[in-house]
């Protein structure tokens, strides 16, 4: 009796999970910058403007610095000054120096420019990026870029709130 009501017990199992079911409804999605920021990493950066360009604090191999957060810079560049200043302090190596660049500025000339490996590049205190490729500009006074190449490339995306001056950086 026992074995028959498991096989009768089974066989209404099985007709009742074979049965015809609902289809599920279409997923709709919304924009909410709640979902968006419950699901991804956002790490939010202040800046200051100056003259009309944004300027981030960075550390570059343990030194804080700021740097022109510029999105239309190909690569991220340091001054001459800072590379020396580096060099100086043992944090940047001749290991480091990758070799030279020709580079088109934006009036249009070329110059020769070393490339180093920066060992580490940290945003705002909390975006770490190791093993970063820059451009030593030849000049003393050439501004601080943040650029796109091992940088601004390495985030899924970011967006700027001139209201807040803060930068949300979407990490991958």
């Amino acid at each position: 009796m026992l074995k028959n009501n498991c096989i009768l017990l089974f066989v209404l199992l099985l007709f009742v999970s074979c049965s015809k079911k609902e289809s599920p409804s279409a997923i709709t999605y919304g924009y909410s910058e709640d979902v968006v920021e419950e699901y991804v990493d956002v790490v939010e950066v202040p800046f200051k403007e100056t003259d009309g360009v944004r300027i981030i604090p960075v550390s570059i191999n343990g030194i804080d610095m700021t740097m022109i957060f510029d999105t239309g810079a190909s690569t991220t560049c340091i001054s001459l000054t800072e590379a020396m200043f580096l060099l100086k302090q043992g944090l940047l190596t001749e290991d480091d120096i990758l070799g030279k660049v020709n580079a088109t500025v934006a009036d249009g000339r070329i110059t020769q420019n070393t490339i180093v490996r920066l060992k580490e590049v940290v945003i705002g205190g909390k975006i770490y990026f190791k093993d970063v490729r820059a451009v030593v500009v030849n000049s003393m006074d050439a501004p601080l870029l943040l650029g796109n190449a091992d940088i601004l490339d390495r985030v899924a995306s970011f967006k700027i709130d001139n209201e807040n001056e803060t930068i949300h950086f979407i990490l991958k």
